[in-house]
């Protein structure tokens, strides 16, 4: 069985959690450092700085779930996982947010 990526999300966000989840998604605390295996980040705002976690450094996609509904937010996870698993994003240097 193929294992499905791994997501980590700020704790504030368990409507998303609770989507992610039953969608099949691994998901991880939000936390420093941010474990290798996550292809994705959420967070209320979109800027880990925000979140006093200023020397985190990812990756993977930072997306910004205010604003958004969870189903929104699900979408937005699964075009960030396609161009991270896919090298898309990883590849580029200096892009670490969600464009």
């Amino acid at each position: 069985m193929k294992r499905m990526p791994a997501v980590a999300v700020e704790a504030a966000l368990g409507p998303v959690v609770d989507l992610l989840r039953r969608e099949g998604f691994q998901v991880v605390p939000l936390r420093d450092p941010v474990p290798d295996e996550v292809q994705a980040v959420v967070t209320t705002a979109g800027d880990i700085d925000l979140m006093g976690m200023q020397d985190i450094k990812t990756a993977s996609p930072v997306i910004a779930a205010a604003g958004k509904t969870p189903e929104e937010v699900l979408e937005e996870v699964r075009r960030a996982v396609r161009m991270h698993g896919a090298g898309g994003h990883a590849g580029r240097p200096g892009q670490e947010r969600w464009p």
